[in-house]
């Protein structure tokens, strides 16, 4: 991304797209109290936790949202009232600072904080040790708004990366239930998508799960996470070294990734026809040019088969689909 220089995130969250007005709050939970987490031993004012989640976030997720291609929507952390000032004053140079007890309280008030008018709320969730695509925010967005229905909805962005900050390697997941869940409302009373645990907002709304090109979240494992499972819908793929995807997600540039993989390159290739579209040339990591050709094959765009299947057989569920937006990229069509 360089070091290009962008505006402060919009202060009202608020703009309008394909007609339809909206509000888009980004929300974080930092150290409220919660249920697992207090299960856990989890005290939200301990200074060794709150030391170790500052640098993370500083690292990876602060700088992540700072990147994000649009810039109208709201960023709130939701803080215990007794956090020391020494640790929310880093946290307010990055997003409104929102004092509550718990999760309750925290709804509560930043519902109440919302306008009365005839705009749509659209939010979206982010941990304070996670890190957010580039395009995360736009692409969230479109997808929530385009697959909405009823008075409330969400839409899941259902690849992204795990890393252990040990190993600093990295794993590929596909999980449809995971925390990255954008919600739709369009009637009051307003509850926002943190309200709602993630691996059963389906249970609540229904929920779009979409798979994209490249990876459009990044989780830290770190022997400290209050809750990071392999659930039952997520598959996890070999791990290759993390610094790979540094041009992705921040947090990752000091790592070299030659150490276990010296001869690979991550590259997206468009979907479209033969000749166009193909984006071969954006390579993810370091290593030779593409779109050279290193030898002959068969030609592109002949038809090695039919397809068995016939039009309209697909099954559809009541409340979850997934979609796949095509060509390279994180496109929603």
């Amino acid at each position: 991304m360089g070091d290009r220089k962008k505006s402060p995130v919009r202060k009202n969250g608020a703009e309008a797209v394909d007609g339809v007005a909206y509000r888009h709050l980004l929300i974080t939970r930092y150290n409220i109290v919660s249920g697992f987490a207090a299960a856990g031993g989890f005290d939200p004012l301990d200074p060794a936790w709150l030391e170790h989640r500052e640098a993370l976030f500083l690292r990876f997720c602060a700088p992540s949202v700072a990147r994000q291609t649009v810039r109208d929507f709201e960023w709130v952390l939701l803080v215990h009232p007794a956090t020391p000032e020494r640790f929310r004053e880093p946290l307010a140079r990055h997003a409104r600072l929102l004092p509550a007890d718990n999760l309750n309280d925290g709804v509560d008030k930043l519902t109440r904080s919302i306008p009365d008018d005839d705009k749509l709320l659209v939010t979206s969730r982010v941990d304070n040790d996670d890190a957010l695509a580039p395009d995360y925010i736009a692409t969230a967005r479109k997808a929530a708004l385009r697959y909405r229905q009823g008075a409330r909805s969400a839409a899941s962005m259902a690849y992204g990366l795990r890393v252990d900050l040990e190993s600093m390697r990295a794993r590929g997941i596909h999980h449809t239930h995971c925390p990255f869940v954008t919600m739709v409302e369009t009637v009051r009373p307003f509850r926002s998508v943190v309200w709602y645990p993630h691996n059963k907002i389906d249970n609540a709304c229904p929920l779009t799960a979409v798979t994209t090109v490249r990876p459009m979240w990044l989780q830290t494992l770190h022997g400290r996470n209050v809750t990071n499972h392999t659930h039952w819908d997520a598959h996890v793929s070999g791990a290759i070294d993390a610094g790979l995807y540094a041009d992705r997600f921040p947090g990752l540039e000091g790592t070299t990734p030659a150490q276990s993989h010296p001869r690979l390159r991550l590259v997206t290739m468009g979907l479209g026809a033969a000749g166009k579209g193909d984006n071969a040339g954006k390579s993810h990591g370091k290593g030779d040019k593409a779109g050279k050709s290193r030898g002959k094959g068969d030609k592109a765009g002949k038809s090695r088969g039919k397809s068995g299947t016939k039009p309209g057989t697909r099954g559809q569920g009541k409340k979850r689909r997934t979609a796949r937006p095509s060509g390279s990229g994180a496109k929603v069509r």
